[in-house]
């Protein structure tokens, strides 16, 4: 058994050659600035998810929760209620004559649903939450003011301007940190591997034979290079000779010129290639990945 570790803790592309008995197994990286892909990878954990709900969420739960506040009993108001309607059908079974009727009875319903006050501290309102509601000096009215814009300006201003402007500064700097520290870049990819913190994506089995290998390989087309656990028995595992990990690569090709687009590199979809000396007749190759 030989363990290696990379550099930082980010995708890299693995070469693990057994051509000489003992594997030898070699890491790169997709560009020439690794610590950068580690850190576009990382600033999308955990650390992002506990800011978005310190910094947005919970506010905006309390804002929604207290969005009715008290003010004092205003004057100089004028009132207008908010009513509402309702016709109502009642069926009336009774017996006339000996003989059994069947009549309906139209009803008519009128109840106060709230109440607007334009006033000269603000314009009000306030609803009711049972059909009868009597207004007394001792009453307060709940609501936002509607002409209140400096209200509704603070709020903008902070969920959609300072917030995302603090969680973005925040969590940059928290990334920086955690990738310095030795200890989370041992953690971290064991931990995604096996679900310590949280669990995107389920791991996979595929099992391969004799009649899976093609031109003495076996290629995994595509996997998020989080883990990838194989086993190898009988001519699997005496023919082996090499195993190479490596991203996926896209060009984009524009039909109206038939111009093709630079390369780019995707670090979130990986394939492996397993090569053998020749083609196993006996066993199996086994992966588990993810």
């Amino acid at each position: 058994m030989v363990y290696k570790e990379g550099k930082t803790p980010s995708n890299a592309r693995v070469d693990i050659d057994y051509s000489k008995g003992k594997p030898k197994i070699k890491f790169s990286y997709p560009t020439k600035n690794p610590k950068k892909d580690a850190f576009n990878q990382h600033r999308w954990g955990f650390p992002l998810i506990f800011l978005i709900i310190l910094l947005w969420f919970v506010p905006y739960s309390y804002f929604l929760s207290n969005q009715t506040y008290f003010v004092d009993y205003p004057t100089d108001c004028n009132v207008s209620l908010n009513e509402g309607y309702a016709n109502i059908s009642i069926q009336v079974d009774g017996f006339e004559d000996g003989k059994k009727v069947d009549s309906n009875v139209n009803t008519y319903r009128k109840w106060v649903e709230g109440v607007n006050l334009n006033c000269i501290e603000g314009n009000y309102s306030a609803n009711f939450k049972t059909d009868v509601s009597i207004l007394s000096k001792d009453t307060y009215l709940y609501g936002i003011p509607k002409s209140n814009h400096l209200l509704y300006l603070t709020l903008f201003i902070y969920f959609f301007i300072l917030a995302p402007l603090l969680i973005f500064l925040i969590n940059n700097i928290i990334t920086k940190i955690l990738l310095k520290n030795e200890r989370y870049c041992k953690w971290f990819p064991k931990a995604q591997a096996n679900g310590t913190f949280f669990k995107t994506k389920l791991k996979r089995y595929k099992k391969y034979y004799s009649k899976d290998v093609l031109d003495n390989v076996i290629i995994l087309p595509s996997f998020s290079n989080v883990e990838l656990d194989y086993k190898t028995s009988e001519d699997f595992s005496k023919y082996l000779e090499k195993i190479k990990i490596r991203e996926h690569r896209v060009q984009k090709i524009n039909m109206k010129n038939k111009e093709i687009k630079k390369e780019k590199i995707n670090h979130y979809r990986w394939y492996v290639i397993f090569y053998f000396k020749q083609k196993p007749k006996k066993g199996y190759l086994e992966l588990i990945y993810q």
